[in-house]
C-alpha cells in the first residue's frame, strides 16, 4: 500500500468515526461531506474548509427504518 492510500484510509477511518460519533449524539445525519484545501497567505500554510449537508429528519428516519428490514 503506498503512502498516500496509507493516509486515504487513516483519514476515512478518522472521519467515519466522528460521523458515527456525531450521529449518536445529535441523531443528525451527515449526508454529504466536502473538503475544499484553502492556502493561507502569510503562512504558506494549507487549512481546510469543510462543508456538511445533512438528511433531513424524514429522510433520516426512513434509511434507518430501511436498513433495519
Amino acid at each position: 500500500m503506498s503512502h498516500k492510500e496509507q493516509i486515504q484510509k487513516n483519514l476515512e477511518r478518522l472521519i467515519a468515526a466522528e460521523l458515527r460519533r456525531f450521529t449518536l449524539e445529535t441523531g443528525e445525519v451527515v449526508d454529504e461531506l466536502y473538503v475544499f484545501p484553502q492556502d493561507d497567505k502569510d503562512g504558506g500554510e494549507t487549512y481546510y474548509d469543510i462543508f456538511v449537508e445533512f438528511l433531513e429528519k424524514d429522510e433520516s428516519e426512513a434509511s434507518k427504518s430501511g436498513a433495519e428490514q
